[in-house]
């Protein structure tokens, strides 16, 4: 489950849109309280991670949403 968003990717065919954050923006930082699990929309959104919008999972993500 996207903990932004909310919606269910626990099928297996889904868990491919699900994203690991590093709420600090720190990649080396792994601590629990530093990770957020957002689907691929949701983690595009975060400050600094504009660039997603650009990528093929991203565009594909959108596009079986529509």
């Amino acid at each position: 489950m996207c903990q932004s968003c909310r919606s269910d990717f626990s099928a297996p065919s889904k868990r491919k849109w699900l994203h690991v954050h590093h709420i600090n923006g720190l990649k080396h930082d792994n601590n629990k309280s530093n990770l957020a699990v957002l689907c691929i929309s949701c983690h595009a959104q975060q400050p600094n991670h504009e660039h997603m919008i650009n990528n093929a999972g991203y565009r594909k993500f959108v596009a079986r949403s529509l």
